[in-house]
């Protein structure tokens, strides 16, 4: 009885593989169909755009702007969204197709180019190397792809070394081309351990923060982490190295949590010039789960005066109700809030309105005043002002201090030399944010004193400025912030 059954079953098997075989065949043809659409349909987009570059990638490029290329190179670049090869023949098909029926030539590619999705072999090997070839006129910048954390360490260890092999090869590939360039950003610490630089719902697409102000300025426009096939295993030494860093730190936080409290950032440029996903609060909210709002203002100082607006001008776009603070709200909307942030203030200040209970203001203020010669004793005042004004309208809510942090400006002696007579030294300006802190009762943060950037290392955390700080720093700061709160609340 048993045999019988199981000889019935194997029939039915096969039944049923013959019916269904044929729609397999055919769902999968139609996939091959509607990419190859899709390939035509972006050949046919970039001849209509006049474009004279075209970027091409492997993987998802949402998050990039194609007038970012018009601006910093002087080339409008025409990017390919919706089709992305998936392996070398693709890749190689469309790179072809694309240069090929471009009447006026094309001028710039830009390749975004997956090793881990190559198979090398020979056959392919010479068909890649016939496209740099054809293109020998044209500058060739190639942007290797920027992974996170769980995209690396989701591989079991054979594919990973293969996938670092590819890499290499790769590399190898390109020593005979002069006019081929190719980048590598993926061991940045702060790009593989922030899970809010990836768009959520696409798989490892940068947000245009990253893609753009990180990957494009920092590769193709500045020509920084040029990579070669003698620093490529470097390279990957230093992301191995990063890797291991982030799971001894158990950085990596994959699910956010804790979204009942609320933290609203107000401050100068620190905070306010820097956009999702680069962002001090951005970082918070990634390791939190908290909901953080950027609320900060480039230029902004603790005291009011003809040229400059202070915290009383922003405490009332933030946290006053009245038509004065909405009136307060779309003057600094307009002229001050950088683009990506403007939902974000908004959104900070609807929550302020609604006098949402734990919520955390860090106050970031004091470095425009040292630069705008304020005098001291009026700043410590207007500084208290400020507080107290937070503290009366928001009881049941925590303010924490953020201190001036290390500034690297040679004309002023790095801070120690007053701007203007009648002003302070920058010492002067964080101490009386501290001595405010201290006679309110508030903690404070001093971003001096962290430790982690000093005279010797201090181009490793600022940008050109010497004042601002650059992606890993404010990814430094974002993480003390984070250590801070945990142990204020215990774990998060």
């Amino acid at each position: 009885m048993r045999k019988t059954d199981t000889f019935i079953k194997k029939i039915f098997s096969m039944r049923l593989l013959c019916l269904l075989l044929p729609v397999l065949v055919i769902t999968a043809l139609e996939g091959c169909v509607n990419r190859e659409e899709l390939k035509a349909q972006e050949v046919q987009a970039f001849r209509d755009s006049g474009c004279d570059g075209v970027f091409i990638a492997m993987y998802g490029t949402d998050g990039y702007r194609d007038g970012m290329f018009a601006s910093f190179l002087g080339i409008p670049t025409y990017i390919c969204n919706t089709y992305h090869p998936e392996n070398e023949e693709e890749l190689i098909s469309f790179v072809n197709e694309i240069c090929g029926q471009n009447p006026s030539g094309v001028k710039y590619v830009l390749l975004g180019v997956d090793p881990g999705k190559l198979e090398f072999q020979a056959e392919n090997e010479e068909s890649f190397k016939k496209v740099f070839e054809d293109l020998s006129d044209v500058n060739v910048d190639i942007i290797l792809p920027v992974y996170p954390y769980d995209y690396w360490k989701s591989m079991k260890e054979e594919k990973y070394n293969t996938v670092v092999e590819n890499y290499q090869k790769f590399a190898n590939m390109l020593v005979d081309y002069e006019n081929v360039y190719m980048y590598f950003e993926g061991d940045k610490l702060w790009l593989l351990a922030n899970p809010n630089c990836y768009m959520e719902d696409t798989e490892y697409a940068l947000k245009p923060a990253a893609a753009n102000d990180a990957v494009l300025i920092d590769t193709v426009f500045s020509h920084t982490n040029l990579v070669n096939a003698e620093n490529m295993s470097s390279k990957i030494y230093s992301l191995e190295s990063r890797m291991e860093y982030i799971e001894e730190n158990n950085l990596f936080v994959p699910k956010k949590k804790n979204k009942n409290d609320v933290c609203v950032f107000l401050g100068d440029s620190v905070f306010g010039n820097y956009e999702d996903p680069t962002s001090i609060p951005s970082v918070v909210e990634s390791y939190t789960g908290m909901e953080c709002y950027n609320c900060g203002i480039g230029g902004l100082t603790i005291v009011d005066d003809n040229e400059r607006k202070g915290l009383k001008a922003l405490l009332s776009a933030v946290t006053d109700p009245s038509g004065e603070g909405e009136s307060a709200c779309n003057d600094f909307l307009e002229n001050n809030v950088k683009p990506l942030n403007k939902e974000d203030f908004q959104t900070g200040r609807q929550v302020c309105l609604e006098n949402k209970k734990n919520i955390t203001f860090f106050v970031e203020l004091g470095l425009n005043d040292y630069f705008g010669g304020m005098n001291t004793d009026v700043t410590k005042e207007k500084l208290k002002e400020g507080l107290q004004t937070i503290e009366g309208r928001f009881p049941d809510s925590r303010i924490v201090l953020v201190s001036p942090g290390y500034i690297a400006t040679p004309n002023f002696g790095g801070g120690e030399m007053p701007v203007y007579e009648g002003g302070g030294t920058l010492e002067e300006y964080r101490e009386l944010v501290q001595s405010v802190g201290a006679e309110l009762g508030l903690d404070v943060i001093d971003l001096k004193g962290l430790g982690f950037i000093g005279e010797e290392n201090c181009a490793d955390f600022l940008d050109y400025t010497g004042i601002h700080y650059n992606e890993i720093g404010r990814y430094n700061i974002g993480l003390e912030i984070v250590h801070y709160l945990e142990a204020l609340n215990g774990t998060l």
